[in-house]
């Protein structure tokens, strides 16, 4: 439901922010990508709450380092995005790395301990 409202209000959202163009017309782009993908932010925030909650710390550590060796090269690739592309093509590199790279890969790491039980054995 949020995800729908953000989407229909995006086109405007641009002008709580500022009154320049470049802004205006980059905040839709960052907001659709954001709206799209909350559905998997959700599971990512749910997943890593209850890993947190059942002390399983020592996995998520090692799992930010995969995450971190898989996003890296996603920011190395949204910085390419050349300025005469403008603020909107940017904005969407950024985001599609963020809200699906990073997003994606914690959904893995975390989906796959949270398949299994050796988390449930985690004391605190």
């Amino acid at each position: 439901m949020f995800g729908a409202v953000l989407a229909g209000v995006a086109p405007w959202l641009g002008y709580v922010f500022s009154s320049d163009g470049g802004v205006i017309a980059a905040v839709p782009v960052g907001a659709w990508v954001v709206a799209a993908t909350m559905p998997l932010g959700a599971l990512v925030f749910v997943l890593d709450g209850v890993l947190i909650g059942a002390a399983d710390g020592r996995y998520l550590a090692l799992a930010g380092l995969v995450n971190l060796v898989v996003y890296v090269p996603l920011l190395w690739w949204a910085a390419q995005t050349p300025a005469e592309a403008g603020a909107p093509a940017a904005v969407l590199a950024i985001q599609l790395a963020y809200c699906v790279g990073f997003y994606g890969i914690r959904a893995l790491t975390l989906g796959a301990r949270a398949l299994g039980t050796r988390w449930m054995a985690q004391t605190l």
